[in-house]
């Protein structure tokens, strides 16, 4: 079980008074982030109000993600999800068939910005954009790692219609799924009122 851990704040998490070198540190790899993005056609700017943290919210399995992924899967593909509406989903090595196919690109769906992110090491930005987008980041070895960027805006509107959508189906407000579609929602809220970017760790 991996507990998911989000935040809505600023992404330059130091202050210069509080600590300079890891401030400067901080700066430099989101001025370079900035400017990738930028030339991805995504003007954001993420140095501004460093410190500042407007939300925490956590989600208590990553499996319930995957699990409201799948829904929204099959839903946007106008499929039955009764065999789907279980509290927990069986555990296989395999992911759902229909998922990989809009991981790979192979299907297209109208929740893009909630199925094809990383999630986990990515971050949602207060601004809006189609699709998501993938690049190299790293991590505290200094290692490549993979991270995505969703917009907050996009996130926003798909979980609604989710929302919709499972009520419709009459799924329960306690469902695991629905729980984490809540949090997500809540996230996704706080970004676009306060124009902070969501970040998601394990």
């Amino acid at each position: 079980m991996s507990k998911l851990y989000l935040a809505v704040g600023s992404l330059l998490t130091h202050t210069p008074d509080e600590d300079p070198e890891e401030y400067e540190d901080e700066r430099a790899r989101l001025a370079d982030m900035s400017a990738w993005l930028a030339d991805e056609g995504i003007d954001v700017d993420l140095l501004s109000e460093p410190g500042r943290e407007v939300w925490q919210g956590e989600i208590a399995e990553f499996a319930h993600v995957y699990h409201l992924r799948v829904l929204a899967a099959h839903l946007g593909a106008g499929r039955d999800i009764a065999p789907l509406k279980v509290n927990r989903l069986p555990k296989t090595e395999t992911p759902d068939a229909l998922l990989s196919k809009i991981w790979e690109g192979n299907t297209a769906s109208p929740y893009e910005h909630l199925i094809n992110h990383t999630l986990t090491d990515g971050f949602y930005l207060p601004v809006e954009f189609e699709s998501p987008i993938w690049g190299q980041g790293s991590d505290d070895d200094e290692q490549e790692s993979v991270v995505s960027f969703g917009s907050a805006m996009a996130l926003q509107r798909e979980l609604a219609q989710l929302k919709a959508a499972l009520d419709k189906e009459q799924i329960a407000p306690r469902h695991p799924a629905y729980v984490a579609l809540v949090t997500l929602a809540a996230a996704a809220q706080m970004s676009v009122t306060h124009r902070l970017p969501i970040s998601i760790w394990e």
